[in-house]
C-alpha cells in the first residue's frame, strides 16, 4: 500500500562520493586525487543517462564519525558536496545541500528515516529530479527505510566499499508507486583513474602573458575501458505497490 504523504512523480538518483582515503580508521573528510578526477569527469560520465532537475549532497558541516577525536573528526565532511558540485556547475543546475539531515544520528542497521523523510516524503520533491551524493553506507538504510513505509519486508544489499561506481535510482510514479534500482553506473573506473590530482588552468596577470594550461587532462573516450554493464543484473519484479528492479550485491557493474 502506497503510505501517506509519499512524493508523486519524482526521480532520485543516488551515488556514493568519489574515491576517499584508502587507509581504514583515518578519514578527513575530504576526497583524494582519484576522486577528485571522478568529480570532473562526472558530468561526460553521466551525459545522456540522467536529467536531473536539482543536485543535492550531505551538507560539508555534517561531522563525520572516525573514532579518533570523540567519535566525529574536525574537519567538515566536504567529498559528497565537491563530487557533485562540478555536475551542477556543468549543467547550470540548482545545488543544494540536505542540511536538516543529521546523516550520522542514523547507523545500519537502523533505518535512516530522516533522510528517507526528507527525500521521499510531503511532497517537497514531486515533480523532481535529484542526483543525490551521499555516504554509501547509508544509502541503503535510506531505501530500507522507504521499502519499510510500503510495508516490505525485502532489505537493499549493503553497498560494497570498493565500488564507486553504481547509481541507485529510486522512482515513484503518479500515483506514488515505487521503483528501486541500481542497474546503472557512471561508467568511470576507480583503477584507472590518475592517482596523482590534477593541474588547473593557470591566468597570467594582465600584460604577462596569454592563460596556459599546466598538467594533463583526462576524458573517457571509450565506455569499455571504465567499466561495462553487467549483463547478469536482475530484471524487474512486479510486487504489490512498488517494484524490486535489480538491487544486488554483485561488483560495479
Amino acid at each position: 500500500m502506497v503510505p501517506k504523504g509519499i512524493n508523486t512523480n519524482e526521480t532520485v538518483y543516488m551515488i556514493r562520493h568519489a574515491e576517499a582515503h584508502p587507509v581504514p580508521n583515518w578519514d578527513d573528510g575530504n576526497y583524494i586525487a582519484p576522486g577528485q578526477w571522478r568529480a570532473l569527469l562526472l558530468p561526460q560520465g553521466l551525459q545522456g543517462k540522467i536529467h536531473p532537475t536539482q543536485v543535492y549532497s550531505i551538507d560539508p558541516a555534517v561531522g563525520f564519525p572516525s573514532g579518533l577525536i570523540d567519535g566525529v573528526i574536525t574537519s567538515s565532511y566536504v567529498r559528497p558536496s565537491l563530487t557533485v558540485e562540478p555536475y551542477a556547475i556543468a549543467n547550470n543546475l540548482p545545488f543544494n545541500l540536505a542540511a536538516s539531515v543529521p546523516v550520522f544520528a542514523q547507523n545500519a542497521p537502523q533505518l535512516s528515516t530522516y533522510a528517507s523523510n526528507f527525500f521521499f516524503t510531503q511532497g517537497t520533491f514531486s515533480n523532481e529530479t535529484l542526483l543525490v551524493a551521499w555516504e554509501h553506507n547509508h544509502i541503503p538504510p535510506t531505501v530500507n527505510a522507504l521499502l519499510a513505509s510500503f510495508g516490505s519486508s525485502q532489505v537493499a544489499p549493503n553497498w560494497p566499499s570498493d565500488d564507486y561506481d553504481t547509481i541507485w535510482t529510486i522512482k515513484f510514479d503518479s500515483q506514488g508507486n515505487l521503483t528501486v534500482d541500481n542497474g546503472m553506473c557512471e561508467g568511470i573506473g576507480s583503477s584507472l583513474l590518475p592517482v596523482t590530482a590534477p593541474q588547473f588552468l593557470r591566468l597570467e596577470a594582465p600584460g604577462q602573458g596569454t592563460p596556459r594550461r599546466v598538467g594533463a587532462s583526462l576524458r573517457l573516450s571509450q565506455a569499455d575501458e571504465y567499466g561495462s554493464v553487467d549483463k547478469n543484473r536482475a530484471g524487474p519484479v512486479a510486487l504489490h505497490q512498488w517494484r524490486w528492479v535489480g538491487l544486488n550485491s554483485r561488483k560495479p557493474c
